[in-house]
């Protein structure tokens, strides 16, 4: 599961006066990883997914 989710929560807890936008993770869907490439690459986080994320988050809250 890696760091992501606890870091996340710890974000939403401690810093939840500070935050402008929901805290959003993009993550692997939940599924075993396939051995298919085009497969895995639908599963896995990618960096058009990525990108897409951090362009919902700044939409709900443009940087000042």
């Amino acid at each position: 599961m890696g760091r992501q989710p606890p870091l996340a929560t710890e974000l939403a807890d401690v810093g939840f006066a500070y935050l402008r936008a929901p805290v959003m993770q993009v993550t692997a869907l939940d599924t075993p990883t396939p051995y298919s490439k085009p497969m895995e690459d639908y599963v896995l986080p990618s960096e058009e997914k990525i990108a897409v994320a951090v362009r919902e988050v700044l939409s709900i809250a443009p940087v000042a």
